[in-house]
């Protein structure tokens, strides 16, 4: 019996001449969404949920913009054909690595010659603009991948890159890291029903944090907030965390949240450490992990804090938030 091709979604669309500046915008949609010309004008990509949502999004403004179009949905009959196509799409992306991959070559060559005094350390200055470029080739990277529908080695090789510029940015930036002391691992058993201690005001790291240990340390938890910083005084009230000179805070590279993942083993979770690495980046704000997630993440918690009027419903309000964002991850 002859296998089953998968389908593929295609978009056929007529546009009156005049229409100049609706086909430049549905060319460039065409291009973000990965969609594959093949001959004939015709536009496929893999029969998906959310390439089918793509394409009845351009659907949608092809006809309100007076052109003409349709979706329809098809199996190559020819297993070769299919294999073609895969390998059409494979080329389109395989560019785009490519590119990419150069661009990256040349900032290692930056980092390479920015540590050129004697003692091989590399000029702040110098570091910041690499950091800077890094972070536009890092989005770059995650828009190919997005769109990246039959990977192949290549994509590996650029994410490779990609982890090994920025772990040597990382080493020319901090060749030696401030002494911290780690925080000791911790029995979850001794931190049942406590109250814990932070500062008011509450933005992503501390918020994330206190997530955390109600979803996974202790469901009992109590919170309070304070305005002051004295640790003594916090100390005082409850377990404080996310305040200078604590257990559960910034430690060496770490922020609060990570030191929570570590010190209460909670890193085998790769959703938890992915969200660790997305707290990271924006309240750390050194680009560590590259996260595009972050500026959003960043955008809605300060939202979120407008919206609040105190701590208490901050928290409630946040900790659905990121109950949603840990499901997402983990899918």
């Amino acid at each position: 019996m002859d296998t089953v091709q998968p389908e593929w979604a295609l978009l056929l669309f007529e546009l009156p001449s005049s229409h100049s500046n609706l086909r430049v915008k549905i060319w460039r949609r065409l291009q973000k969404i990965g969609a594959l010309n093949l001959k004939n004008g015709a536009y496929v990509l893999p029969k998906r949920a959310e390439t089918e949502e793509d394409f009845d999004w351009l659907r949608q403004t092809l006809l309100d913009g007076g052109g003409q179009a349709m979706i329809l949905f098809a199996r190559a009959r020819n297993p070769l054909d299919h294999k073609d196509i895969i390998r059409q799409f494979q080329v389109l992306s395989a560019k785009e690595y490519r590119e990419l991959l150069t661009r990256l070559s040349q900032v290692q060559s930056k980092l390479k010659s920015s540590g050129a005094d004697k003692e091989r350390k590399p000029g702040m200055d110098a570091l910041r603009e690499i950091a800077e470029s890094l972070k536009a080739d890092q989005h770059r990277l995650s828009e190919i991948q997005k769109v990246d529908f039959f990977p192949t080695q290549v994509s590996e090789e650029a994410k490779r890159t990609m982890e090994s510029i920025k772990r040597e940015l990382k080493t020319r930036s901090e060749p030696k890291p401030k002494a911290s002391l780690p925080p000791r691992k911790s029995n979850r058993k001794a931190y049942q029903g406590k109250a814990w201690v932070t500062r008011n005001d509450m933005h992503v790291d501390r918020l994330a944090s206190a997530w955390l240990i109600r979803t996974f340390i202790d469901p009992k938890a109590r919170f309070r907030f304070v305005a002051d910083k004295n640790v003594k005084a916090a100390s005082a009230l409850g377990i404080p965390f996310d305040m200078n000179d604590v257990e559960f805070g910034h430690h060496g590279e770490d922020c609060s949240f990570e030191t929570l993942l570590k010190a209460f083993d909670l890193g085998r979770d790769t959703a938890l450490r992915a969200l660790g690495e997305i707290i990271h980046d924006v309240d750390i704000k050194d680009g560590k992990f590259g996260r595009s997630e972050g500026p959003g993440i960043n955008l809605f918690v300060r939202s979120l804090r407008e919206k609040c009027k105190n701590d208490s419903k901050l928290l409630q309000e946040g900790s659905r938030f990121f109950s949603a964002l840990y499901v997402g991850l983990k899918s």
